[in-house]
């Protein structure tokens, strides 16, 4: 399951979470990545785990993805909030945040964002960090 995150392949590994913590020495966050069901959700507090191709690492994703519309369009007049699940205005101008429950979720919320003409630009939000060994 590969989207495009702005030129890169990021490949979304749908049967992996991550949970992250501080490392013993109080000074970084380290990623501890386990075995999950497809279905299982996706949020803060249970990551999803991507691979990004180009930068050859592995990052975490939460399910947020942000984008901006062309020529000032509220996203809030032109997508329905039942497709486009927690859709929030996330700054001025016009940048607005939607998040996926799930993987499959994800990749399709990305794939239908990016193929819709009437964007200026779509983000997956994805962080990287140490895996813990």
């Amino acid at each position: 399951m590969v989207i495009d995150d702005r030129g890169a392949k990021l490949e979304v590994l749908p049967a992996r979470r991550a949970a992250q913590q501080m490392a013993s020495s109080g000074k970084q966050v380290v990623h501890s990545v386990f075995a999950a069901s497809q279905s299982e959700p996706i949020s803060p507090q249970q990551l999803g785990v991507v691979f990004n191709h180009a930068m050859q690492v592995q990052g975490y994703i939460t399910g947020e993805i942000a984008f901006k519309m062309k020529g000032g369009a509220q996203a809030t007049d032109r997508l329905d909030p039942t497709s486009y699940p927690g859709l929030a205005k996330l700054t001025n101008p016009n940048v607005y945040l939607v998040v996926a429950r799930t993987p499959a979720e994800f990749i399709e919320l990305v794939k239908r964002l990016q193929g819709r003409n009437d964007m200026e630009w779509v983000e997956p939000v994805v962080t990287y960090g140490a895996l813990q060994r």
